[in-house]
């Protein structure tokens, strides 16, 4: 259903066709709310919150634009594989990747930060039930 007026078969076609990619628009702000901390952002400036979804377009369309050679790149493979595709490469698995290295590197830059020590980790992977 639309409030466009359609007057032929290509033009509800291509309705149809943008509509798809409302799906794919909306994975990305998914995972930018869920991984990125997104809605935690402290802006409250309309031009800086109009830049950052401008931003998220892009890099959400041109992901989506290229989405058949990043199939064939050996390190989007890798981070498919990270983020539990067992060799399948497919966005939930790539954005499911991201997510853990951007994990990792905030855990890196905690440890620098606060000077953990490795036994000091290690202690505190124990009590996370991680053991080496």
């Amino acid at each position: 259903m639309t409030t466009i007026e359609v007057n032929s078969y290509l033009e509800a076609q291509e309705i149809y066709r943008i509509y798809l990619l409302r799906s794919k628009i909306e994975s990305v702000f998914k995972f930018l709310k869920e991984v990125l901390g997104w809605e935690e952002f402290q802006v409250r400036d309309w031009e800086s919150i109009k830049n950052i979804i401008a931003i998220c377009f892009f890099v959400g369309g041109y992901f989506y634009e290229i989405d058949s050679e990043l199939t064939k790149n050996a390190t989007i493979i890798m981070i498919c594989d990270l983020g539990g595709g067992k060799g399948k490469v497919t966005r939930h698995f790539f954005l499911q990747g991201l997510k853990k290295l951007l994990i990792a590197e905030s855990v890196n830059k905690f440890r620098e930060q606060h000077h953990i020590s490795d036994e000091l980790y290690s202690e505190m992977q124990a009590y996370a039930g991680i053991s080496e």
